[in-house]
């Protein structure tokens, strides 16, 4: 089941994004960017994606551009020419007077786009960019229903609000989840994280991170856990970023005996047992005398207390390493993929680990809603002394507002 589910969630990104229409940048790399151009000169080109500020590359790295309006090119060879670039069985040609022929990049001396003066920046920063966003964050929100041979329900919502400084970041994350099976809940899920970085250097930071969970579906009442190390920034890029972590952790979980399904399956069982022992002590009080209803008073106030329902918990302590991953994805020009992976192997026993994955896809449907699907799954190879399986995948779509 979790394969199929993997084979749906790869291909409902191949498929959920649409194309670009501006100019479109393409570098060597295979990337591709779609915005506006600048223009070329000194072997620069300047270019503004639909996602990004003005930047510039270097020719070398360029492996061909297209434009939607037509551009004026000069060559080495001091021929000037007005047309569009585009490609041409996958190569860089140039349409210019009705005609279609291949050019080569390196020939190119100057790109100018009519009306703009070619410089160090010639692509105005936009309004926003004007004073960077000290907050930021966003809300999702999915939703499940089905009425039919089975009635279930299933509802998760969640936030992430993000504070940045010069050399720090705090983001704070949190999740709810609720489901019900045939008017029986089965989910109850809530979360917290808050995370802080300080950066000693453009990619090179430190970090705490710290949170709580509540999963009374996998048994878990609670886990506190914090964590501290070391954070860099593999790659730092408007399309792609990567960072790595390491540091030490701790954590404490309280585990319940029961979940979900088997507490309310024992509250029944304990109510019954309660019921059936009130009626033996009703109908004992007849026959009963002196010292012997005292006696027997007693002894059922006792019985009452034994018969009642405890959703015993036990807990468990550990010292783990943290190794963390967090990689994201530009894709299909205006569309994200992110991935975060965590593994978490006790320092005591290796063998005792937890591996948590996110997979996530964003693609926009207005400036500021994304349609975002979504591949939670988490691995515990040892959780406590309940009965839970050790995966658990859950798989989401819904809608993400970003402010």
């Amino acid at each position: 089941m979790f394969q199929i589910v993997r084979v749906v969630f790869i291909w409902v990104v191949a498929v959920c994004a649409a194309g670009a229409t501006a100019d479109v940048l393409y570098l060597q790399n295979g990337d591709r960017i779609s915005g506006t151009l600048g223009g070329l000169s000194n072997g620069v080109l300047w270019f503004r994606g639909e996602f990004t500020g003005p930047f510039e590359v270097p020719m070398a790295e360029v492996y061909a551009v297209t434009t939607e309006e037509e551009v004026e090119l000069l060559f080495r060879d001091s021929l000037s020419v007005m047309g569009r670039l585009v490609l041409l069985d996958d190569r860089q040609a140039l349409a210019a007077e009705g005609e279609l022929k291949p050019i080569v990049l390196d020939e190119l001396v100057t790109i100018a786009i009519p009306g703009v003066e070619i410089a160090e920046a010639p692509l105005p920063p936009e309004p926003e960019d004007q004073a960077p966003k000290k907050w930021s964050g966003s809300i999702t929100a999915a939703t499940a229903w089905r009425k039919g041979a089975t009635d279930t329900f299933d509802a998760t919502v969640g936030a992430t609000l993000v504070r940045t400084w010069d050399d720090d970041v705090l983001t704070f994350r949190s999740e709810a989840a609720y489901g019900e099976v045939e008017s029986l809940k089965n989910t109850q899920r809530v979360l917290g994280e808050l995370k802080w970085q300080h950066y000693w250097s453009e990619r090179f930071y430190g970090y705490w991170l710290g949170g709580a969970e509540h999963d009374a579906a996998r048994q878990l009442d609670l886990r506190l856990r914090t964590s501290a190390g070391l954070g860099h920034d593999v790659i730092k890029q408007e399309r792609r970023k990567l960072s790595l972590e390491a540091g030490i952790g701790y954590r404490r979980e309280y585990w319940l005996e029961y979940d979900l399904v088997g507490e309310r399956r024992a509250r029944e069982r304990s109510r019954d047992a309660r019921q059936a022992r009130l009626n033996q002590f009703i109908n004992d009080l007849a026959s009963l005398r002196g010292g012997q209803l005292i006696s027997a008073s007693f002894q059922f106030y006792q019985d009452m207390n034994a018969l009642k329902f405890d959703n015993r918990r036990t807990s468990e302590d550990s010292v783990n390493v943290r190794l963390s991953s967090h990689f994201e994805q530009r894709v299909f020009s205006q569309s994200r993929f992110t991935s975060d992976l965590t593994y978490e192997p006790d320092i005591d026993s290796l063998s005792d680990f937890r591996v948590l994955s996110d997979l996530a896809f964003l693609t926009p449907l207005t400036e500021k809603i994304s349609l975002r699907i979504r591949l939670d799954s988490e691995y515990d190879s040892a959780p406590g002394d309940s009965s839970a399986e050790n995966w658990e995948h859950r798989f989401l779509t819904g809608l993400e507002y970003r402010f």
